[in-house]
């Protein structure tokens, strides 16, 4: 249990980074964005969560702010937390996959499945094809024991994304 919290938190955390450099706006946002991006990066999380945080009081209604909030919340476990920052960045931004599937993460997170599961589906409506999504999905239905469903995904994002390493390893390892 303990190895797979500690992969979503990685995986979590490295789509924070990544996602840093589609998500920001110039300006005013912009910049409380890049100041807390600047201790994220340096492992300063408390600090990081801190700078959006008062950002938030500042602006908001400033979807990018949720978002990280939202994130570092769920990387930190406040899972509670994380979902009201997530779902009000949905709510500012629209349906945006990436911030459905980062709800989804602290859904899954939090064992709670058949949330997580309904999200990812959501975002694989949006877009046929989503990074890691069907790889989460299999991770979902692994924990139920559905294992011919959980197989189907893994090899499902790996026909889209053959990069996926947690995927491969998945596959690998599951020879039946």
């Amino acid at each position: 249990m303990f190895r797979v919290v500690l992969v979503l938190v990685t995986l979590a955390t490295a789509g924070l980074v990544v996602a840093s450099a589609f998500f920001c706006d110039e300006g005013e946002i912009g910049e409380i964005n890049d100041a807390a991006m600047l201790h994220y990066r340096k492992g300063q999380f408390a600090e990081a969560a801190a700078v959006w945080e008062e950002g938030l009081t500042r602006f908001p209604d400033a979807w990018q702010l949720n978002y990280r909030y939202g994130t570092i919340l769920a990387v930190r476990g406040n899972f509670a937390g994380a979902e009201r920052y997530l779902k009000r960045a949905l709510e500012l931004k629209g349906d945006h996959p990436e911030i459905r599937k980062e709800l989804a993460l602290s859904y899954l997170q939090d064992e709670r499945y058949d949330d997580a599961e309904r999200e990812l589906k959501a975002v694989l409506a949006q877009k046929e094809w989503f990074p890691e999504t069907h790889y989460y999905l299999g991770t979902i239905y692994e924990k139920r024991g559905q294992t011919d469903l959980a197989r189907k995904e893994y090899v499902q994002e790996l026909n889209h994304n053959p990069g996926c390493t947690f995927a491969w390893a998945k596959v690998l390892t599951d020879r039946n």
